[in-house]
């Protein structure tokens, strides 16, 4: 479990500097970039929250289910795929946004599913709130996509 949850660390952490090296792209307008630098501050906050959920003793965060590790590392490979991407070239606001919103509802799924596989009420808790930042990140997107047409 513990793994598991470090795996999800490492891809909020990837995730908050996807956004954060689309923030500080001058092909993006202040506003644009601004977005951007929220969802970036948004994901980091997740990395910090998953990380102090690593301090609670061996066997506090217990799942009821087994946790997908493989499917974690697959998406961490995404998140990794996408950074490069969007580390070695520019994107256009509309790609960047499509294939952020790919990435944010595979995050708002898992997020959904584990606030329903832990035991502790405050790991499911934590999930659940996350699952809820992420569909705010979907709408902005959204909103980004519309810009950019």
């Amino acid at each position: 479990m513990r793994q598991y949850l470090q795996t999800c660390a490492q891809i909020e952490k990837k995730a908050a500097e996807i956004y954060r090296l689309l923030s500080e792209s001058a092909h993006y307008s202040l506003e644009v970039r601004q977005i951007f630098q929220s969802l970036a501050n948004d994901e980091e906050d997740h990395a910090h929250q998953l990380d102090f959920a690593l301090r609670f003793p061996t066997g506090t965060a217990t799942a009821k289910k087994d946790l997908w590790l493989g499917q974690a590392t697959v998406l961490l490979h995404r998140v990794e795929e996408l950074q490069h991407q969007v580390d070695t070239a520019a994107l256009p606001l509309a790609q960047a946004a499509e294939l952020a919103a790919e990435l944010e509802g595979e995050f708002c799924r898992i997020h959904l599913e584990n606030s329903v596989r832990f035991q502790d009420e405050r790991m499911r808790a934590m999930f659940a709130a996350m699952a809820r930042s992420e569909e705010s990140h979907l709408r902005k997107l959204a909103a980004l996509k519309r810009l950019s047409a």
